[in-house]
């Protein structure tokens, strides 16, 4: 008997749990991610930054800590994403347009 057959089934099922209970609680994350997708393979330009279900879409930040489009909170220790958005917070983009990247 193949003992590894039972815990890849049990590991895909709470990973399946998972995904559906993030995508559940981010109704907002996940209109943004199917808008995006419509123009965008994978709805985002930099496949490095895919996450699984959907990517994050990024309301504000305030030094390592983002909210996100439903208002969860989450800190950034990834020093390339910081410092992208950071660039973009510096420019003040955000605060003179008070535009999103995708339009709602």
């Amino acid at each position: 008997m193949n003992v590894m057959s039972p815990v890849a089934d049990a590991r895909d099922r709470a990973l399946s749990e998972a995904f559906e209970a993030f995508a559940a609680k981010r109704p907002n994350t996940k209109k943004l991610h199917e808008r995006a997708s419509a123009v965008m393979p994978g709805g985002n330009t930099r496949t490095v930054l895919h996450t699984w279900p959907m990517p994050i879409r990024i309301e504000r930040g305030e030094g390592a800590v983002i909210t996100d489009a439903d208002g969860f909170l989450t800190s950034i220790f990834s020093a390339s994403i910081r410092r992208a958005f950071t660039a973009i917070r510096t420019r003040g983009f955000a605060e003179r347009s008070g535009k999103r990247s995708i339009p709602a």
